[in-house]
């Protein structure tokens, strides 16, 4: 029976990751040098709500909290392991709240920062959500890949890490993003 139970929590454990890396992304743990530099980018004021899309352990996050800590760091994870890691740290932050989900399913409209590490084949609905839900003077940073037809407000590209492309919830209005 034990046997059963195992196999049954490796095929959670597998299926999610293999959802998520088909669906987004696959995890893939941001660097300490990249967590901090995108720390250095974010716009942390007090009361600041700030969501990151595929948020894995929730390094960001945490990270995000412990520079402002009245701040609120909301994240998304559709993958069981690193959602376990991250919903388990969260216990120990009161600025921390972890979600297990689709986070397309989930509603950004409070966002002040959105911050995203997911692959480019889903910046299309990506964008069309954003273009619906953000503030216009909401601060979106992307990692490694810039939305196609869009001009970032910001690029930022430096020895040893990612790029970093930062947008403007406005932008997704203005261009039209059907044509992203």
């Amino acid at each position: 029976m034990l046997v059963y139970i195992l196999y049954a929590i490796l095929f959670v454990v597998i299926g999610t990751a293999a959802y998520a890396g088909i669906s987004a992304a696959p995890w893939v743990p941001t660097k300490p040098k990249q967590t901090q530099r995108m720390i250095e980018c974010l716009d942390l004021f007090d009361g600041a709500k700030v969501y990151d899309l595929g948020c894995g352990s929730g390094t960001l996050l945490f990270a995000a909290a412990k520079k402002n800590p009245n701040i609120l760091a909301v994240g998304f994870e559709i993958s069981v392991l690193p959602f376990l890691v991250a919903k388990i740290r969260s216990l120990f932050s009161r600025q921390v709240t972890i979600h297990y989900g689709n986070l397309f399913k989930k509603d950004l409209r409070d966002a002040d920062v959105v911050t995203v590490f997911l692959m480019s084949k889903i910046y299309n609905k990506l964008a069309q959500k954003f273009s619906k839900e953000l503030k216009n003077d909401a601060l979106v940073i992307l990692e490694v890949w810039p939305f196609p037809n869009l001009e970032p407000e910001r690029t930022i590209r430096e020895e040893n890490l990612l790029p970093m492309f930062v947008y403007r919830g406005r932008q997704f209005r203005i261009s039209g993003t059907n044509t992203l």
